[in-house]
């Protein structure tokens, strides 16, 4: 009997608790209704546990790890490479060539007949050909900066890439862990409306509402950990790093120290895009330099020491030196022909180079424009944040004293969590197009 009288107190207190801050202010007088949290959305603290494995990851360590197993960066890598064994290659023909030369020959006259072999050891030197070798040099060296230039560019625009991925992720993060507080409290507020509809206090409708919010919530919820498992999936592709923890890097847009008319200047200096452009036009120049030298005339330095004939005996050695020029006065219109076409060529990349540069510095001011806008709302929906905060919380104290129903708490929570979701997503948005005007930029930009 004593046990049965302890099971009765024990129900009759818990159903005491489950109704005493629930029942309104008939019933439960002072005491506070449990409702959504009024400053801000705290994480639980297994918000996601799905996801948060470690070791826990930051941007600067997800960057290097990334960058090492990178293919485009490992090819060019390798490109840049090959063309500096290019460049040393073409200095080859700036210096002389020394080897031993031989061959078997035959002789015969009307008083005599001699066959053998004879050799030498010889030296040749190209002292001049038009300024091709220096025009080919020129272009190996122009193929290295660039094979550099892509380099540096597949990095910069591959770490702002990956931030802009990160940033995207890290959103997502947030917005499920917003969600999933959010769905815990709607799950609070629907057992409480649930003991009150019990007790005759609301209507079927406000617990539908409840129950129909509930829904919603898992809903949407369940959309944005599909995109978050896309995301994470694209992070893990790229990093190798199989398992991630929550992304602990604190990202905070701030304002950058650039203007529109700072643009024509820092896309010459930097731009990686017109960079490449930029080598284009100034290779074909040195591409027609190189044809040009057909017209000129080439000589070279010849010196030889050995036996040079038949007709000599075999101790009989000789040493000779020779400068050859030589002038090629008609090759069938090859040299002009060539040169039509380097001339087309090197119109062709000025012009791409002009079009570009526009194309390029309109989409940096429009990035431009969009940063601005993208701080403005953020600061405007920050603000919006701290609003809603402190309604939540009046609508709260309203809700208690039996001046809003449930309908209108519910409504402040749905306003609250909205407005962390914004916070979140422009974020993510600003590290986008701020990746995108970087990458235009070829540079780093620094913040105010």
């Amino acid at each position: 009997m004593l046990n049965s009288h302890s099971k009765i107190n024990n129900i009759f207190l818990v159903t005491i608790f489950l109704i005493s801050p629930l029942a309104g202010a008939e019933l439960a007088g002072p005491k506070e209704v449990p409702m959504a949290p009024t400053t801000g959305v705290p994480a639980p603290t297994n918000a996601l546990a799905d996801y948060a494995i470690k070791p826990n990851i930051d941007f600067e360590d997800l960057f290097r790890r990334a960058k090492d197993i990178n293919l485009d960066i490992i090819q060019f890598e390798a490109n840049k490479e090959a063309a500096e064994a290019r460049l040393d290659a073409t200095k080859a023909a700036f210096a002389p060539k020394i080897g031993v030369e031989g061959r078997y020959e035959g002789f015969e006259s009307s008083v005599e007949k001699k066959y053998g072999g004879t050799g030498n050891a010889y030296i040749e030197w190209n002292v001049f050909n038009g300024f091709r070798d220096e025009s080919n040099k020129d272009i190996l060296e122009l193929d290295l900066k660039q094979a550099e230039n892509v380099l540096k560019r597949a990095e910069m625009n591959y770490r702002w890439r990956m931030l802009a991925l990160y940033s995207r992720t890290q959103a997502l993060q947030k917005t499920i862990e917003a969600y999933k507080a959010t769905i815990a409290d709607n799950q609070v507020l629907l057992a409480g409306v649930r003991v009150r509809k019990k007790a005759g206090l609301v209507s079927d409708s406000e617990l539908l509402e409840f129950d129909l919010y509930d829904n919603k919530l898992k809903l949407e919820l369940n959309e944005f950990e599909s995109e978050f498992a896309l995301s994470l999936g694209e992070l893990k592709s790229h990093s190798g790093i199989p398992e991630f923890g929550p992304f602990l890097t604190d990202l905070k847009p701030k304002p950058l120290k650039i203007i529109a008319s700072d643009l024509d200047g820092l896309l010459a200096a930097d731009s990686s895009q017109l960079q490449d452009l930029i080598f284009e036009v100034t290779k074909s120049e040195k591409e027609l330099n190189a044809v040009d030298s057909g017209y000129y005339p080439k000589i070279d330095l010849r010196a030889t020491n050995g036996s040079q004939g038949l007709r000599e005996a075999v101790k009989d050695t000789e040493t000779t030196m020779a400068i050859v020029a030589k002038w090629e006065l008609f090759s069938g219109f090859e040299t002009s022909s060539l040169r039509k076409v380097s001339m087309a060529r090197m119109s062709q990349a000025q012009a791409k180079l002009s079009v570009e540069k526009t194309h390029l510095k309109s989409d940096a001011d429009q990035l431009i424009k969009r940063i601005e806008n993208i701080l403005g709302r953020l600061s405007l929906e920050d603000d919006n944040r701290t609003k809603t905060e402190t309604y939540l919380k009046a609508v709260g104290d309203e809700y208690r004293r039996g001046v809003k129903n449930s309908a209108d708490l519910k409504n402040a929570t749905e306003v609250l969590l909205q407005s962390n979701i914004k916070v979140y997503q422009l974020k993510s948005d600003y590290y986008k197009a701020r990746s995108e005007l970087q990458t235009i930029l070829g540079r780093e930009l620094e913040e105010k």
